[in-house]
């Protein structure tokens, strides 16, 4: 939600209803890597996730909660997610936690968004290979004091839901995975070291069986990838671990109480490809930010499907089916060319640069239209079984706090003048010497957030170590 006291009340809102895993979201300036009173964040604050700049804002987000038993789930970009795993890592210093048992999840991908002009998003606000450097420091830095955490949760819902294929969604998480554990090898961290905690993910779309036998074909892959491109001993190097999302892609803005029904289908499909994690969306996806109303609905989806069905009973229910395995051999077939082919362009940031993913999504979205639009496919409510706009049956709508924008950027006054400027001076000179050199930065990043930078000013200083500067200011 917008300010971290507001998704403090939610996150504790959504505990009393039964929630189990809590993951946070934040709104674009956080996820750049700027302040909230950033001239390039002007009109962004707190409009599509919570506005994150100081550790402060860290404890007020984690007030109450018990973060040792909901695992949470950090879902951001480079250099946010860096910084903010930083101020995770300080949060747990403080309360005494011990991070060797700690079973966070952070998201920590270098690309994050894949598609979608990914890259130049990157090329405005940090360059690649800083964004890299940053996930592969906290990698590391979990390898070796974080046995049980997952540092990379690579993200292919978002290519997903720009329109591609369950295909292409494997294919290129997969390449992305690749690409990360060769240059971790490369910095001489063992394959088994790290690769248990690789996680990935993903989009449970609409096509019921095509889902399953996806989850299916993307757990055999991997499997192979890590046995024969790596030479994986561990058992659990291989394992496919994978949260899901069911897809807000499919879900309309028109009748969008039918979205409920969607959800429930994807939820389903997630538990019967075998996946670890799964997060419904709620039915005004299209609309708002979930409301207190969408949010419960979402959760109790999951709450009777889990408790009531049985279909959790057994871990792979659907196997042996004609069907599904003949599905899921074609999926892992096309799936493994077509990671062939990006390794053979020089990996997944060289495939994206060159307008491959680009081209694909494009393709998608125009053989999706031209099926809607001659009704091949039906979208109920959008192209078929259309009612009148008042009859749509939602009334309840989140509205964003449009005063947030001011009152973040006074609390950002107020932070900087009360603390102590030459030591953050020295800290930022400190946190750039080292940037420079090829030290991890995970501790570095804790030490200038302990002298009280903001997640901006930390940002701007790796930013400057890399000789770059935020253009459009």
């Amino acid at each position: 939600m917008g300010a971290p006291e507001e998704t403090n009340k939610r996150l504790r809102y959504l505990i009393s209803e039964g929630l189990t895993g809590i993951s946070i979201s934040c709104d674009g300036p956080t996820l750049v890597g700027i302040d909230a009173d950033h001239p390039l964040a002007e009109g962004e604050v707190g409009l599509v996730g919570c506005s994150i700049c100081t550790l402060d804002d860290i404890e007020v987000i984690f007030s109450d909660i018990p973060i040792e038993s909901l695992r949470p789930l950090l879902i951001y970009a480079q250099p946010a997610s860096a910084i903010i795993f930083a101020m995770f890592l300080l949060l747990c210093k403080r309360r005494g936690i011990d991070i060797r048992q700690l079973e966070a999840t952070i998201q920590n991908d270098p690309i994050y968004q894949m598609s979608g002009g990914a890259l130049e998003c990157l090329d405005k606000f940090t360059p690649v290979e800083l964004a890299m450097r940053l996930s592969l420091d906290t990698i590391e830095y979990c390898a070796k004091n974080m046995p049980k955490a997952k540092p990379i949760g690579i993200n292919a819902y978002n290519v997903r839901e720009r329109g591609v294929d369950a295909v292409t969604e494997v294919a290129y998480g997969i390449g992305l995975a690749v690409d990360m554990a060769a240059a971790l090898v490369e910095r001489g961290v063992g394959i088994d070291e790290f690769a248990p905690n690789i996680s990935f993910f993903m989009s449970t779309h609409i096509d019921f069986f095509e889902e399953v036998a996806k989850y299916r074909a993307a757990r055999r892959l991997w499997a192979r990838v890590m046995k024969q491109k790596f030479q994986a001993q561990r058992e659990a190097s291989c394992r496919f671990r994978v949260a899901v999302q069911t897809a807000g892609s499919s879900l309309t803005t028109q009748q969008p109480l039918n979205n409920i029904i969607r959800t429930a289908s994807e939820v389903i499909a997630s538990v019967l490809g075998g996946v670890q994690s799964i997060r419904a969306t709620p039915y005004d996806e299209g609309i708002c930010l979930p409301t207190e109303s969408s949010a419960r609905i979402a959760i109790r989806t999951q709450q009777i499907i889990f408790e009531e069905t049985g279909i959790g009973n057994t871990a792979d229910p659907l196997g042996g089916s004609y069907y599904v395995e003949w599905l899921t051999n074609q999926i892992e077939d096309r799936a493994a060319m077509e990671l062939e082919e990006i390794e053979k362009a020089g990996g997944v940031v060289a495939a994206i640069k060159s307008g491959r993913l680009e081209r694909a999504v494009n393709d998608a979205i125009e053989k999706r239209q031209a099926k809607m639009s001659v009704g091949e496919d039906v979208v109920v409510g959008v192209n078929e079984y259309v009612v009148a706009e008042e009859d749509v049956g939602i009334q309840d709508i989140y509205r964003a706090d449009l005063g947030l924008e001011e009152k973040r950027k006074e609390y950002l006054m107020r932070y900087r003048s009360e603390r102590e400027g030459q030591s953050v001076s020295r800290a930022r000179e400190e946190l750039l010497k080292l940037a420079k050199q090829g030290v991890n930065l995970i501790s570095p990043i804790m030490q200038a957030l302990e002298a009280k930078m903001t997640m901006g000013e930390i940002a701007d200083a790796l930013r400057e170590a890399y000789g770059f500067v935020l253009r459009g200011a």
